[in-house]
């Protein structure tokens, strides 16, 4: 294949892949492929014959920048991640093994309310991550943060696991349709629901509810519930006095 045309499948597959940060697959075609490059939707039919060949070249792509941004991420608190496939419409992880508990375990299995001392000491840990994924260029945003994802190993560390759902940040960028939902409803802010974007207070607001959980044992009502039903989280201090 000549660079000419390596180059136009490289332009067709960018474009595309930015068509679907705006809409479905479902409602994506060729003809806007066509519009948008100002080619014909023969031109893009010499490259990809078929919608099925497009996606595959797609998914392919998505699962490369995948490997290189997981790739990037370097600090302590974070579980190495060494590959991410998929397998029957499944996506998976690679991480090494951390030797630890959930801190939902850690909550489940302590035989009172954990101290405020203790939560503040996680709380600064958890901030840091944040920052450093937040300060990257683009920011990382992680979006399912919550205590089932984060750990605390052998030697007392938090690390934070499973990115499954996580996203570089690129300006002006909404969250994309396949992801629009995800997260857990408890943790997830109602942007993560809606037609909003998602962006670092996202999981400003993730953390508020896993230190809330950890404070007091009980999950936060969901954000969309809070909303539209003017339901309320009970104060801590009415659950755990420490």
């Amino acid at each position: 294949m000549n660079t000419a045309s390596t180059d136009r499948k490289k332009e067709i597959l960018e474009v595309a892949a930015e068509l679907l940060q705006t809409r479905s697959f479902s409602s994506f075609s060729y003809a806007d492929l066509s519009e948008r490059l100002g080619i014909s939707k023969a031109s893009i039919h010499h490259h990809f014959a078929t919608k099925q060949e497009l996606t595959r070249a797609l998914v392919e792509r998505y699962r490369e920048s995948r490997r290189r941004f997981l790739a990037e991420l370097d600090h302590r608190a974070l579980a190495k991640v060494s590959d991410f496939f998929e397998m029957g419409n499944v996506h998976f992880l690679v991480m090494e093994f951390i030797d630890g508990k959930t801190l939902a375990r850690v909550v489940e299995l302590a035989p009172r309310n954990l101290s405020q001392r203790r939560v503040c000491q996680w709380a600064e840990e958890l901030c840091q991550v944040l920052a450093y994924l937040h300060s990257r260029k683009p920011p990382v945003i992680v979006r399912d943060l919550k205590p089932e994802n984060i750990m605390i190993d052998s030697k007392r560390r938090l690390r934070l696991i499973d990115f499954g759902i996580s996203k570089r940040l690129k300006p002006g960028e909404g969250t994309h349709d396949i992801v629009k939902g995800m997260g857990t409803a408890e943790y997830a802010p109602l942007e993560q629901y809606g037609n909003s974007s998602t962006d670092q207070r996202s999981d400003i607001y993730a953390l508020g509810a896993t230190l809330y959980f950890l404070l007091t044992e009980i999950a936060p009502p969901p954000a969309w519930k809070r909303a539209s039903e003017g339901t309320e989280p009970i104060p801590p201090s009415q659950v755990n006095p420490s």
